[in-house]
């Protein structure tokens, strides 16, 4: 298996979430050090729904991020929408069985392959005030990044360790 994050080793990932489960860090600490607050997955929820033309009432979870509730509670309150996370070990091989099912007249139709092999699993309401906070903290982020992209990779390229 690779690094599982770009910018710090996997004993980095593990001694940061060491440090949080221990209260020495808080829940803003880890979202800025791994970056995964608002923006990349805000983004791509608005894209989705602009493109389907409404607003995603919940949005289901698969593969192996589901196993961390700090993530699936955070995307839940960036987002503002209920993050479901069905207990479905290996969601490929799933959607490839639901639809040779479908193909062979297993199913009717892929909404009842679903509803036959789904399995309900932990269910991350949005906490909605951090939401409005997210949101605004947002709307200064895309002010912001573009300004100091240029001073950023400056920095990166300064300290980086090869």
């Amino acid at each position: 298996m690779g690094q599982i994050h770009k910018r710090f080793t996997d004993e980095q990932i593990r001694m940061l979430f060491r440090k949080y489960s221990q209260g020495q860090l808080s829940q803003g600490n880890m979202q800025e050090l791994l970056g995964i607050g608002r923006s990349r997955f805000f983004e791509l929820l608005q894209v989705v729904e602009h493109g389907a033309g409404n607003k995603a009432e919940k949005v289901i979870a698969i593969g192996g991020a589901v196993r961390n509730k700090f993530w699936m509670q955070n995307k839940a309150d960036v987002c503002g929408r209920v993050i479901e996370a069905p207990k479905i070990e290996e969601a490929t091989a799933l959607g490839a069985a639901m639809l040779a099912g479908t193909g062979a007249g297993l199913y009717n139709d892929l909404d009842e392959a679903v509803s036959r092999v789904q399995k309900p699993g932990e269910i991350f309401e949005p906490d909605l005030k951090l939401t409005s906070e997210y949101k605004e903290y947002f709307e200064i982020y895309k002010e912001i990044y573009p300004a100091l992209k240029p001073v950023n990779k400056r920095i990166y390229d300064r300290f980086r360790v090869e």
